[in-house]
């Protein structure tokens, strides 16, 4: 009993240490689409979105994509359980 409350402990440190790293590569896909935005758009005025904006609703797009297509897979997974 003792090694399995070992082994959960364990996994629990690994994956909340694998969030965090997913979430770094988050933030570090949000930075390089921004420089990439910047680098190709040249704002003139100030009112209007801005290329922090930008970049933040195509990534939240892309994220919208796979959370979506992730929710269709679970969905399908939950009916055939639920079909049992």
């Amino acid at each position: 009993m003792v090694a399995t409350v070992r082994k959960r402990e364990t996994a629990d440190i690994l994956g909340n240490m694998r969030h965090c790293w997913d979430m770094s590569i988050l933030y570090a896909e949000y930075e390089r689409l921004e420089c990439l935005l910047r680098s190709r758009i040249n704002l003139k005025s100030t009112q209007g979105r801005g290329v922090a904006i930008v970049a933040r609703e195509q990534l939240f797009a892309e994220i919208i994509g796979v959370i979506l297509r992730t929710w269709n897979r679970w969905l399908e997974y939950g009916k055939r359980w639920f079909m049992l």
